[in-house]
């Protein structure tokens, strides 16, 4: 995840690593604590880990230190989700929507159970962003999870990676599997092409906080 002017990432054995942008250099905070980490969000000032085992915490990017929030394992059942602001969105396997306040681990149940397909979510703008299986996208707010069908039923099946600008604009930016780079107007559902095919062997796609996108291959 971008927070700032740099890129987090955990490697396999646990280390975390801070990346600056601007330069490439990177170094590893803190001892080697994130290999079970399956998720994570950048919030504020500070970064969020999920752990396979459903616990959640907040980690300070100065030192790597970490810190629970809320109660272990609470998140188990966790399968995407994203940070906006003091709160964490969350989509659990059975289809449930989540709320989770940041600051005090409290969490409430949004909306009804109709999140089953949904494999991922971004925050964008002040709404979030929803890809179904089978490739339909969706707009929601996330006060209640009401929804708007963008696009055609679908029209997002061969997606490979996607990112939002988060709270900077309105797109939602999606590579498909034959390397092409989709630009989306989460108001309208309207997209097109940017510059070549040559994305086909991007793995992740990320905001990068100043008006660009990071992608690594």
């Amino acid at each position: 995840v971008v927070l700032g002017s740099a890129f987090y990432t955990v490697e396999p054995d646990g280390t975390l690593y801070a990346t600056a942008l601007k330069t490439g250099k990177y170094k590893a905070l803190g001892d080697k604590h994130f290999a079970n980490t399956k998720f994570l969000w950048a919030s504020e000032n500070d970064l969020v880990s999920l752990e396979t085992d459903g616990s959640l915490y907040r980690i300070n990017t100065f030192d790597g230190s970490w810190k629970s929030i809320g109660k272990k394992g609470e998140w188990k059942g966790t399968k995407t989700g994203d940070t906006m602001g003091k709160y964490l969105y969350t989509i659990e396997g059975d289809g449930k929507f989540y709320r989770t306040d940041l600051r005090t681990g409290s969490w409430e149940q949004t909306g009804k159970q109709e999140w089953k397909d949904t494999f991922y979510i971004a925050a964008c703008w002040d709404f979030l962003a929803a890809l179904e299986k089978g490739g339909t996208l969706y707009r929601v707010n996330p006060k209640d999870t009401s929804y708007d069908q963008l696009g055609k039923k679908g029209e997002w099946d061969n997606t490979i990676a996607a990112a939002t600008m988060g709270d900077s604009g309105k797109m939602l930016f999606t590579v498909e599997s034959d390397g092409t780079l989709f630009k989306t107007d989460m108001l309208t559902g309207k997209y097109i092409s940017i510059g070549k095919k040559e994305y086909q062997n991007t793995r992740m796609m990320f905001r990068a906080g100043d008006g660009r996108l990071l992608t690594l291959e």
